[in-house]
């Protein structure tokens, strides 16, 4: 955690040295400032938050800093330059958030507005203080949205916005989109362990190793037909996998508050990137599946990097670890067992680098049901390598929103 992010925390200085709280609306920052609060709320969201982040980041932040409709956070301790952070954000101006459910839900005309997870100080004055201008939202008939690690305090408790008791409530939390199913996003990761392998080292890139074993002779190529490891995919070949790959994506995620997976500029990026693993299926030359393993964070923005450097450091040093963001078909090739070979290959392929890697990836509440049992049963299949634990989260978020009673 920053040094600023810590003085906001905690109040336990003298009386003239404590931060003062205000929230702010329609506030202009300078780009000193800008800049200066962006990277304390990431470095605090990035000290804070578990595998998969929660709070802004990215374009997001930035825009929720610059929107006059966002309720900003004022920190001020005395004579210097105060710092903000986000508290109240509208939704229309996010990127990941899944607009349509809300309004499917609550009604279009409905004002959202996510709760952005700020630096919350200890003191009671000042939590009063943002709890108050979140009821004012909430009492003009605003939903306020919010996703939050199962395993962690409700802030709207820790706030007093809503209280663990069922009588009497001004505002009540419920499952986001009103169902009695939870939204939830699960994430799952295990090391992938090859026989004869005991270290975890820097190692050369999965195309590598792979072109060596096709001119050894150790693996097939036929680029008609089969599975491929490929270094690139761009030009027709990059449409025809977008056209694959959006739809259902877009059915995944129509129920989940988060939109799945890529958009097609994120995509494309990983198409064209070499260091990105990308396995694909062909039928008389045309791709019918996709499997990636994306070793970048910066290509999962959503991912904490900083989270997997922390608990998994061998791995995180050596570049070894792998987000795995899914395996898609064409819808008129599925059944067909494609996903099962292109797990195999790289499975195969990852072994002869000498190295064991770790392979994480999220779920919705629904994928989580069938992706880890996918996954763990083509690994352990392949005879050349095993992973374990896959049956439980490394971390859970929920979605919640909060509304009058």
């Amino acid at each position: 955690m920053t040094t600023t992010a810590e003085q906001l925390m905690n109040q336990e200085n003298l009386p003239e040295q404590r931060v003062r709280v205000r929230v702010l609306e329609g506030v202009v920052l300078t780009p000193e400032q800008l800049k200066e609060s962006a990277e304390m709320y990431a470095s605090f969201r990035e000290e804070n938050d578990e595998a998969v982040k929660i709070g802004l980041y990215g374009d997001d932040l930035e825009r929720a800093l610059t929107n006059p409709g966002t309720k900003i956070i004022q920190y001020q301790q005395s004579e210097n330059d105060p710092i903000y952070a986000p508290l109240l954000v509208p939704a229309k101006g996010l990127e990941w958030y899944n607009l349509e459910l809300l309004n499917r839900t609550y009604g279009k005309g409905t004002e959202f507005y996510y709760f952005a997870h700020p630096p919350i100080p200890e003191d009671d004055e000042s939590r009063n203080i943002i709890k108050t201008a979140i009821q004012e939202k909430l009492d003009e008939g605003a939903i306020i949205f919010m996703d939050r690690y199962l395993n962690r305090n409700d802030p709207m408790k820790t706030l007093g916005v809503v209280s663990s008791s069922t009588h009497d409530q001004l505002y009540k939390s419920e499952n986001l989109g009103g169902n009695e199913l939870p939204r939830k996003a699960e994430v799952f990761a295990s090391t992938l362990k090859f026989e004869r392998v005991s270290e975890v080292k820097k190692a050369p890139s999965f195309f590598q190793i792979y072109q060596e074993g096709i001119r050894s002779g150790e693996f097939e190529y036929d680029p008609q037909n089969g599975a491929d490891l490929v270094e690139k995919i761009e030009g027709e070949e990059a449409e025809e996998v977008w056209e694959i790959y959006e739809k259902p994506f877009l059915d995944l995620g129509e129920d989940d508050p988060i939109h799945a997976g890529f958009d097609k500029n994120s995509l494309f990026a990983i198409l064209s990137d070499p260091g990105a693993v990308k396995l694909v299926n062909r039928e008389n030359g045309k791709i019918t599946t996709l499997c990636m393993f994306v070793p970048n964070f910066d290509q999962s923005p959503w991912f904490n990097k900083k989270y997997y450097e922390n608990n998994y450091p061998d791995y995180y040093q050596t570049q070894n670890i792998f987000n795995f963001p899914g395996i898609v078909s064409d819808g008129r090739m599925r059944g067909k067992s494609y996903s099962m070979r292109l797990i195999d290959l790289a499975t195969k392929v990852a072994a002869k680098r000498g190295t064991n890697v770790l392979v994480t990836f999220e779920c919705t509440q629904t994928s989580a049901a069938y992706i880890p049992k996918i996954v763990t049963r083509a690994i352990n299949s392949s005879g050349v390598g095993t992973v374990d634990n896959l049956e439980r989260p490394i971390s859970i978020t929920e979605y919640r929103a909060i509304k009058t009673s």
